[in-house]
């Protein structure tokens, strides 16, 4: 094959399939480009925002003592490990605090423990709370 002046130069044309493709794959890598943009300028990243809910009404009595459950919840964007949560019953000569920790916590998700007291949580007052936890 040589580069005759006298013959026209053979043009390269793309089939309809493949024009098809290729504007498909440059919508495709533009949205995620713009996606990775979006995501770094909103910059979605609060740090673990942990809620904890004793239900009361939901004590169970046992052989060793009155069960009672608690949910914690991670409602922010990070997730949060070894986070220790901590139920005091007082009043009426009463002290007793009870601990338990849940390893992992992902962001946006619930976790329930359970703790026992020697005495009924319904008949004191009772806190809980966080007391430490730790981001990954």
């Amino acid at each position: 094959m040589s580069n005759d002046p006298g013959k026209p130069a053979n043009k390269l044309r793309r089939s309809p399939s493949e024009n098809v493709t290729l504007v498909s794959s440059i919508a495709i890598v533009g949205g995620v480009v713009a996606l990775i943009v979006w995501l770094m300028i909103t910059g979605a990243d609060d740090p673990p925002i942990l809620v904890t809910h004793a239900d009361v009404t939901s004590v169970t009595q046992t052989d060793s003592g009155y069960q009672l459950p608690i949910s914690v919840t991670n409602d922010g964007d990070r997730s949060a490990i070894e986070v220790v949560v901590e139920a005091t019953l007082s009043g009426a000569g009463v002290n007793e605090s009870v601990a338990f920790t849940i390893t992992l916590l992902p962001s946006n998700e619930q976790d329930t423990g359970f703790v026992v007291f020697a005495n009924d949580p319904r008949e004191f007052t009772l806190e809980v709370g966080i007391r430490s936890f730790q981001e990954p």
